[in-house]
């Protein structure tokens, strides 16, 4: 089967699924880079990639990677690459459209017409889902109804030798002796709201609570953040580190006992969550988010949130409730493990493509490709 993936640049949340994807297809995959990596992602410690799957459309001729689209068995894109399969999609031919949530903020429903305008000229295709909330958004449109499935971004899975293990090196509070640890990991701007990581941290403290937390990135609100931690007294249990590379990052999931996730409706994904969960985090997040309501059970394996108040309760609750933590932690790494991960994702894509053109809906009952 030959399969396309068009997008804007090949990133290390998405190259796990495109390996994948080409060891399925045994060779037959191709991923269509139509510009190249912006300079924010550079600086973030992102590295141009290569793979023998890469076509870069400006150093290939139109008329070379046009052929590719067009005689793949299906393709994947995004709305901002809908010129280079418009001949697939009007004549019928299996095409995927591939999408965040549509409206991440209140601001972007004035802009419907132009969204409507985009639905309605690939009604055809089918919606690769990369949130929670986009098959809403479509559907509010009027547009792909029965044909969204849900999709997200699925980055470098890891596998431990023995979870027991991992669950123990947490407990050992190696970097956090004073308490549990509880870890933030995002760019400080407005949407991601670090603000509220340094008040939860005051709330903890008001109840006494055992604990350290690490805040790991750079943004625009560094100096802000730091300030309020200094006007509130908490430099003793709450550290910010700046930007750190992202195997360190990784590492600190993985030393840590609870991950906490602040955004807001802006985060349209939200790859952390898929790391934090498969270094077997306890986590804690905004169901906002695109990501949560896809990956979290709320109770079992994470705890959700839609309230300010909600967040901090839930946060105190598991410092005080270890045993319930610890089984989160690891019905989070067994929901990647098991369910959403690159090889799962290559491997239901590939039967959902096989149902589509037999005519049947999917086959797939929960994870990647299942009915959104």
């Amino acid at each position: 089967m030959k399969l396309v993936f068009i997008s804007n640049y090949l990133s290390p949340h998405q190259k796990p699924f495109c390996d994948a994807a080409w060891k399925a297809t045994g060779g037959q995959f191709c991923f269509v880079a139509t510009t190249a990596m912006t300079a924010w992602r550079t600086l973030s410690g992102f590295k141009e990639l290569k793979a023998p799957y890469l076509v870069d459309i400006s150093s290939s001729a139109n008329k070379e990677v046009q052929s590719i689209i067009d005689g793949a068995d299906a393709v994947i894109t995004d709305a901002e690459n809908l010129d280079l399969t418009r001949k697939r999609y009007e004549a019928g031919r299996l095409t995927f459209r591939c999408s965040e949530r549509l409206f991440k903020s209140r601001l972007r429903y004035l802009k419907a017409p132009i969204h409507w305008l985009k639905a309605w000229k690939t009604r055809r295709m089918y919606f690769l889902c990369s949130s929670a909330y986009t098959a809403q958004d479509v559907n509010l449109l009027g547009f792909f109804k029965n044909r969204c499935y849900k999709w997200g971004y699925f980055p470098e899975m890891k596998t431990y030798k023995s979870l027991d293990v991992l669950m123990q090196q947490k407990e050992e509070k190696i970097e956090a002796p004073l308490g549990v640890s509880i870890l933030w990991v995002a760019r400080p701007i407005g949407w991601k709201h670090p603000e509220l990581a340094i008040k939860l941290a005051e709330y903890l403290k008001q109840h006494d609570c055992d604990f350290h937390l690490k805040m790991i990135g750079s943004g625009s609100l560094d100096e802000k953040c730091r300030a309020l931690i200094r006007s509130k007294k908490l430099d003793g249990c709450v550290k910010m580190t700046g930007a750190l590379p992202m195997n360190e990052a990784r590492s600190a999931m993985e030393r840590s006992e609870i991950f906490i996730f602040t955004s807001d409706r802006n985060e349209g994904w939200g790859a952390v969550m898929n790391e934090s969960m498969n270094s077997a985090c306890a986590v804690v997040a905004n169901n906002a988010i695109g990501s949560v309501p896809y990956l979290v059970e709320d109770g079992i394996s994470g705890l959700t949130y839609s309230s300010e108040q909600r967040f901090y309760e839930n946060v105190k609750w598991l410092i005080e409730h270890p045993v319930e933590r610890q089984k989160m932690g690891r019905a989070a790494y067994k929901t990647i493990t098991e369910i959403w991960n690159a090889e799962i994702a290559a491997r239901n894509l590939l039967q959902l493509i096989d149902d589509l053109q037999h005519g049947r809906d999917t086959s797939i009952k929960c994870g990647p490709c299942s009915k959104a």
